[in-house]
């Protein structure tokens, strides 16, 4: 599955990512941003899509955002209580819907 390329097409141009470089996935109206180690990119496919497609590989955190789990480096708390994931090799962290919560708790032991 690493190497299985997902693919955009930018300035007329297809680009392809091994779906082992792509950190997280992000619902941005009818599109789809794919967040990857080189940098990011839209695509026409549907999050729910993705998600059924590939979640075995990505945990939904919201209901906007699919994570690669194997691209997890850490699930924190802040003082109010809301989780939080970093990913390797990527600054910022994402909100972790508290609905999903113990789902993503399960899914990254």
């Amino acid at each position: 599955w690493r190497r299985v390329p997902v693919g955009a097409r930018v300035r007329g141009q297809l680009r392809l990512s091994p779906f082992g470089e792509v950190y997280c996935l992000q619902a941005k109206q009818k599109e789809t941003v794919v967040r990857h180690r080189g940098g990011e990119y839209l695509i026409e496919d549907a999050l729910r899509y993705l998600g059924e497609e590939f979640g075995h590989l990505f945990v939904r955190v919201h209901r906007k955002a699919l994570v690669a789990i194997d691209k997890v480096e850490s699930l924190d708390k802040d003082d109010t209580g809301q989780l939080f994931l970093t990913l390797r090799g990527n600054s910022g962290r994402l909100p972790v819907s508290r609905r999903l919560a113990a789902e993503v708790q399960r899914r990254l032991r």
